[in-house]
């Protein structure tokens, strides 16, 4: 069972830097919080990269 978790937790992690690093433009597309907040999320995505795919992981394990 750790290591299905584990092995999902490491796909989902090189999924997310993969797409953090080439489709950050993608967050101006999100209707309410591409407009209001896009520019703050890309300077933190770009400025703080392993946070965010901390946080991102930290969600998706609260839902497993």
């Amino acid at each position: 069972m750790g290591l299905l978790k584990a092995s999902i937790v490491f796909i989902l992690g090189n999924f997310v830097i993969s797409l953090m690093t080439k489709n950050v433009d993608i967050i101006d597309s999100i209707p309410v919080v591409g407009p209001t907040f896009g520019d703050r999320i890309k300077k933190f995505i770009k400025k703080n990269e392993s946070m965010a795919l901390l946080i991102i992981i930290t969600i998706f394990e609260f839902f497993i």
